[in-house]
């Protein structure tokens, strides 16, 4: 007896990943798909705030997968391969008429292909910096920044902090 694993198909993979979206998600992946840019895609869902919504979103891993193989699904049904791209961004360079142009294709193509390092970017001196900017805001501009994110009801507390160096 051999037991064969279910192949998934892009079809039945962006149907069980659609399936774990909510409708405002299954929006956002549908514009993207279409070649929306992630806010506008966030946008046109209907979110509130586009900007901090489409970063949450391209965040989310199934979010993420959902847009891939809907991207990768599209393609394939539509039957363009990487090297009907190339061939394009080749034409484009060819016809360029500036030299602007075809330095954009030829940036493109080499993307393409892959002849870029990796870039690094240093994230914890950006959070380090943030950190800063909200530990030198006040507690009525930090309730103002938060007042889309908490729900419920609170309270200001005024307390003074202790001494960090005070002897026992």
């Amino acid at each position: 007896m051999s037991s064969q694993l279910p192949v998934l198909t892009d079809r039945k993979s962006h149907a069980f990943l659609m399936a774990a979206l909510d409708q405002k998600q299954k929006l956002y992946v549908e514009a993207r798909m279409l070649g929306s840019v992630p806010v506008v895609a966030a946008r046109m869902a209907g979110y509130k705030s586009p900007d901090e919504s489409a970063l949450e979103l391209e965040r989310d891993p199934t979010v993420r997968m959902a847009v891939e193989v809907s991207v990768r699904m599209q393609a394939r049904e539509a039957k363009v391969t990487r090297e009907d791209v190339l061939g394009w961004m080749q034409d484009a360079m060819r016809n360029a008429t500036s030299s602007t142009e075809q330095l954009n294709a030829a940036k493109e193509i080499a993307r393409l292909l892959n002849f870029y390092e990796p870039v690094r970017v240093d994230i914890n001196k950006t959070v380090t910096m943030r950190q800063e900017q909200l530990r030198s805001l006040s507690d009525e501009e930090l309730l103002k920044l938060s007042r889309d994110t908490v729900d419920g009801e609170y309270q200001l507390l005024d307390f003074q902090p202790e001494p960090v160096n005070a002897p026992p």
